[in-house]
């Protein structure tokens, strides 16, 4: 049990003095956690804190192997061998003794996938057919939607403002992964749909308070609009994109098909690399030559 206590006191330690992520915590839990299951069935004992040293590449091989005949995916390999490779680096400094070698191990290559926005004409369907109803918790859906795709938010960004944090200004500081800060822009539009909602919301909102609140009143899982538009996908008959992040992907290749250059697009979006904004660039392109290739007299 100590390695596991280990793992714990180290994601502690991301939490509050690197600021990571809640999603980031919970899948490096899952992944380092899985290891050590696997290695404690693989070695046919439990490991302890001075077992640590007797971890091999070939037991990490072995890890990603299991792994890969499990169905995991190539994406989701490559992310758990980096927190094991996190982890390593702590217990390097904690235990001083030498894991280097575990550090040199290469990520498992995938074909990055492309983003794969929705349509503006998909946008507008999705919010026809929640704006039908007009119940509060329809209203709540609809400015989530228009915000996300408005200013081009992750939804964990979205579902962690307070009611302190509206009337948003002409602009809105947004806290985005690592408590990384970047500044937008904000639509008359996108107020103006949260005030509708919050217009009927039946809870007596305090200062701080979430601002976009479930049935309970509490603040709204993302889990809710995930199943919300779940479902609006099987009653639309939506593309398997259409998801709630999607509406990121969505507000950064709009824009770009509206002549924005790149980098006003990464400080909207926070990238700190510029090349994760070129993909967006990619997007793009390929649409431009399937409608090139749809259209052309002599194709």
């Amino acid at each position: 049990m100590a390695s596991y206590n280990l793992i714990e006191n180290w994601l502690t330690e991301l939490k509050y003095l690197k600021n990571f992520s809640a999603n980031t915590l919970r899948a490096y839990k899952i992944d380092t956690y899985h290891f050590f299951d696997f290695l404690n069935s693989h070695w046919g004992e439990e490991i302890n804190l001075e077992k640590f040293s007797r971890i091999k590449v070939g037991d990490i091989r072995a890890w990603l192997t299991v792994r890969i005949n499990e169905g995991i995916s190539p994406v989701s390999n490559a992310r758990a061998l980096s927190a094991l490779k996190h982890f390593f680096k702590y217990i390097m400094k904690k235990l001083n003794i030498d894991l280097v070698p575990l550090l040199e191990i290469r990520t498992p290559k995938f074909g990055r996938r492309l983003p794969r926005p929705i349509t503006f004409d998909k946008i507008n369907l999705i919010l026809d057919a929640v704006r039908d109803k007009e119940s509060w918790t329809d209203l709540r859906d609809v400015a989530l939607i228009i915000l996300m795709y408005g200013v081009g938010m992750r939804i964990s960004e979205a579902l962690n403002l307070n009611y302190k944090d509206f009337p948003f200004s002409e602009v809105l500081t947004i806290t985005g992964k690592g408590q990384k800060q970047r500044i937008v822009p904000v639509l008359p539009i996108i107020n103006n749909a949260i005030q509708s909602y919050l217009n009927k919301c039946p809870f007596k909102l305090n200062i701080d308070d979430p601002l976009f609140v479930g049935k309970q009143g509490r603040r709204l899982h993302m889990g809710a609009l995930q199943k919300r538009m779940a479902k609006l996908r099987l009653a639309l008959y939506l593309p398997a994109e259409a998801t709630p992040h999607a509406l990121r992907h969505s507000f950064a290749t709009h824009l770009l098909d509206e002549s924005a250059d790149l980098r006003t697009i990464q400080e909207l979006l926070g990238h700190s690399s510029l090349s994760t904004t070129q993909r967006y660039m990619d997007v793009s392109m390929q649409s431009l030559k399937d409608i090139y290739l749809k259209t052309h007299p002599r194709k």
